[in-house]
């Protein structure tokens, strides 16, 4: 029997229980009642890779068309950036797309969507379809700068959520701020890391088995994908497959090195292995075709269940 790639059924249920030890703090010193609603934050210095990704592409893309019409704002993201003026051009026109559409989504809210989007979701997709295109337009070199600096963005203060979370008793520090999200209310705050490194370490379980010989992938087997998961062409699951198998393995590598190093270096490593190998997919796929990946690789989220080390 051929095997059938469920990302439902295997990528969350050996993944979601899997959460991160968690960072615990006293509350400004006040105690309080467990079970009081509390602003949860999470401390962005050694959990930048569970921070949104919207959140430091907004303040990209707001400076970025800026830079549109004021040479002066460019200058200054170029030299920030350490990108080139063309680089910092083509970051103004996708600004000023991304900027717009956030625009109009807060203003009118979402459309299109008969009501099952909320407004946060809406713009954080808006946000970061731009910096999906923006991988794709980028020279690779380009687009790591840029990175950096988002990188280097999130984790420059506290990331505040706006649910709120709940007091719980802590041994460490007495009482912290717990927050437990879930991807049918808030599929913008489950960590893209999160997801695709499950997604990943799925579809190398599948391509392992798939794989025939040495790189040949069974006709037949491209067939049962092609219907039931992925709508896309022969060459491109290939692509996905091949993709998947190498971040696995550079995930399995890296955290096979439990001992060395401290978490948060081997954390952060671990997650900027996924989004190099989801961005190697926005570059080699067709676009139709990655959008198609993508919606493969969302398709638990809503079932997601993600507890942050908050205080």
């Amino acid at each position: 029997m051929t095997p059938r790639l469920s990302v439902r059924a295997a990528t969350f249920a050996g993944l979601l229980l899997l959460f991160l030890p968690t960072s615990e703090s006293m509350l400004g010193g006040v105690q309080s009642v467990p079970g009081s609603p509390c602003i949860a934050r999470l401390d962005s210095s050694q959990f930048s890779n569970l921070v949104p990704s919207h959140d430091a592409w907004e303040t990209l893309w707001t400076r970025a068309a800026e830079a549109r019409t004021d040479p002066i704002a460019a200058s200054r993201l170029a030299d920030d950036l350490s990108v080139s003026e063309e680089s910092v051009g083509v970051l103004a026109a996708y600004g000023v797309i991304a900027t717009s559409r956030m625009a109009a989504i807060r203003t009118v809210g979402p459309s299109g969507a008969g009501g099952s989007v909320s407004t946060p979701h809406a713009v954080s997709e808006a946000i970061l379809e731009a910096r999906d295109d923006l991988i794709r337009a980028l020279p690779e070199a380009e687009f790591a700068r840029v990175r950096s600096w988002v990188d280097g963005h999130l984790r420059s203060r506290p990331y505040t959520f706006v649910p709120l979370g709940r007091l719980v008793p802590s041994a460490a520090a007495g009482i912290r701020c717990h927050i437990s999200v879930t991807g049918r209310e808030h599929p913008e705050l489950i960590p893209e890391p999160f997801i695709w490194e499950a997604y990943f370490h799925v579809l190398s379980s599948v391509a392992r088995v798939y794989v025939a010989g040495g790189a040949e992938y069974k006709p037949e087997n491209i067939s049962v994908l092609q219907k039931h998961d992925l709508p896309i062409s022969r060459a491109d699951i290939q692509i996905v497959l091949e993709i998947a198998l190498a971040t696995n393995a550079r995930v399995e590598e890296r955290r096979s090195l439990a001992g060395l190093g401290d978490n948060t270096a081997r954390r952060l490593a671990i997650a900027q292995i996924v989004l190099d190998g989801r961005s190697q997919l926005i570059r080699r796929l067709s676009k139709m075709s990655w959008l198609a990946v993508r919606r493969h690789a969302n398709d638990g989220r809503a079932a997601t269940i993600f507890d942050f080390p908050t205080f």
